[in-house]
């Protein structure tokens, strides 16, 4: 499943995932690997202008934020954004650019 298709069916409330399992979605929660970037509506800045996290998170926020149309909100407090900790976490060296799809 394409990147867009994981975030529709998020905000449809549908469970999903891409391909590489690296955007996932429980229907309620968005998450880029084991980092919540989504929830009730609102699409967390992960990015350089917020608390940046990866490169790859930063495209799933920026994707998000376009097809979903909210503004980016403040990401809450880190002990509410771990969900899945066997959840893999890409090392710096294979975080590649984000390619439009």
């Amino acid at each position: 499943m394409r990147n867009e298709q994981v975030i529709m069916a998020w905000i449809d409330g549908r469970a999903a995932r891409n391909g590489r399992g690296s955007l996932t979605t429980d229907g309620r929660h968005l998450l880029s690997y084991d980092l919540v970037i989504g929830d009730g509506g609102r699409v967390f800045d992960y990015t350089a202008s917020g608390e940046y996290y990866s490169q790859t998170t930063s495209c799933h926020v920026g994707l998000a934020l376009r097809v979903s149309g909210v503004e980016a909100s403040a990401p809450p407090a880190q002990a509410e954004l771990r969900l899945w900790r066997s959840s893999p976490r890409p090392s710096g060296s294979e975080q590649g650019p984000c390619r439009p799809r």
